[in-house]
């Protein structure tokens, strides 16, 4: 029943926005040298110094009272955010801490009444509207979540966040549909966000809409061709649906646009060539990409294992045995190479290579 992420406050240097007096000034500045320092202890000190300058000043012992919450002390903190109200009732983030405090001491009610208390306050306080969000989720209260939302949909900078709460919370609440449209905008506004993508895919799973799922995201690709997550989320799409072939042109399309990454992209390619029995393709696409990446074990190994499946055993073992002992791949390749050897009726030669893959070990442990 805990706000996730938000509830322990992200301790930056803040603009006090009121005009402090030159020494509360002064040890104000000595806080955020502390704070840079890292120097928890210096950090409250100069602050409680520049609280005692000013006492007027409800913002300074706002940011205290974090210090204080972040320290252990949430007592000390609830006592300074109510200090902080009494001599300036505009400090709205006072009642933001003091529901974050409830909150994570599981006084739901308490956190509750707070943070809607920081919203008439500040009805533009981000923070305060996001957690209430969190809070009514959490107590299994998603219509009024839902509503809350709603309410602040154009308000806010995030867009897709409140379109990305929005269709988690109807996800949860079972209406895919609803969850899909709403997740729908949440990728528009940011393609490369993970969460949103991953739960928009998950609804259209659940309403099974797949093809429409394969649909979205091919379109995605086509207006955002450089975005490495939405060519993969593709390629797993097609995977998932089956479409095998378009699987693997979408990963030949990755190597084509990815020269940095070319080599992982032949090897993963080829991959699945051959599990499609598309043998020629992945030879020459193998053979093609250790031109740009000679010698390349990966790539090797698994030109090797194609040609094998291909039906011609003795370019294998000459792939093989081309592969340097040294590197990551060259015991399996040894290995491979014995195993061929034997199957090929050339036992003597199968033991040989197998003695000498074993004293190889033998002298890189010692």
């Amino acid at each position: 029943h805990q706000i996730p992420s938000a509830q322990t406050p992200e301790l930056k240097p803040v603009e006090v926005e009121v005009e402090l007096p030159r020494d509360a000034t002064m040890e104000f500045l000595r806080f955020r040298q502390a704070y840079y320092q890292r120097d928890m202890a210096a950090q409250l000190e100069h602050l409680r110094r520049a609280a005692l300058h000013d006492p007027d000043a409800g913002a300074l012992r706002t940011r205290l009272a974090e210090l204080y919450w972040y320290t252990d002390n949430p007592e000390q903190a609830v006592k300074l955010c109510r200090q902080a109200l009494q001599v300036d009732p505009d400090t709205c983030e006072a009642y933001l801490l003091m529901g974050q405090i409830a909150s994570y001491h599981i006084d739901l009610e308490e956190a509750e009444r707070q943070l809607r208390m920081a919203l008439e306050c500040d009805p533009d306080q981000e923070g305060a509207w996001r957690q209430l969000v969190f809070l009514l989720s959490n107590q299994d209260r998603e219509e009024e979540a839902l509503q809350l939302l709603s309410e602040y949909r154009g308000q806010t900078r995030d867009e897709a966040w409140v379109y990305r709460r929005e269709g988690q919370t109807l996800e949860v609440l079972g209406r895919h549909d609803e969850a899909i449209a709403s997740l729908r905008e949440a990728v528009e506004l940011e393609p490369e966000d993970t969460d949103s993508l991953a739960t928009v895919l998950h609804a259209y799973q659940e309403a099974d809409r797949m093809d429409e799922a394969v649909v979205f995201v091919e379109s995605l690709v086509r207006r955002y061709p450089s975005s490495l997550l939405l060519r993969e989320e593709l390629v797993s799409l097609y995977t998932l649906t089956g479409r095998y072939d378009d699987a693997v042109d979408q990963l030949i399309s990755q190597y084509e646009q990815d020269p940095d990454n070319r080599d992982l992209y032949a090897v993963r390619s080829a991959g699945w060539l051959e599990r499609l029995l598309r043998y020629d393709e992945a030879i020459e696409l193998l053979r093609k990409t250790l031109e740009e990446f000679p010698g390349d074990p990966h790539l090797t190994v698994r030109l090797a294992w194609v040609l094998e499946e291909s039906g011609d055993p003795e370019a294998a073992l000459a792939a093989f045995q081309g592969v340097d002992i040294d590197t990551v791949v060259g015991s399996i390749a040894m290995q491979e190479q014995a195993r061929l050897l034997d199957e090929l009726g050339r036992g003597d030669e199968a033991i040989a290579v197998l003695v000498e893959a074993v004293d190889h070990t033998a002298k890189t442990v010692i």
